[in-house]
């Protein structure tokens, strides 16, 4: 639906709020290298690629401390 124009500045408030100012370099270098390197993989392997199979990589322990983590947010 759309948000009236006050209600939408609100909403986009706070996600301008838990945006970082910068992003760590580490995480910049990694997005960087990704954009370089996405083209050069061969088309018939992109699919297989980016398509998620349905097994967790993650424990489930670790799955359960992620999703604590984001709930008690």
């Amino acid at each position: 639906r759309q948000l009236s124009p006050t209600l939408r500045y609100s909403f986009m408030e706070l996600a301008r709020q838990m945006t970082p100012v910068s992003l760590p370099s580490i995480i910049q270098r990694k997005c960087n290298e990704f954009v370089l390197t996405f083209n050069e993989n061969p088309a018939v392997e992109l699919p297989r690629r980016i398509m998620h199979n349905g097994v967790w990589k993650e424990s489930e322990h670790r799955l359960a401390e992620v999703t604590n983590r984001i709930l008690d947010t």
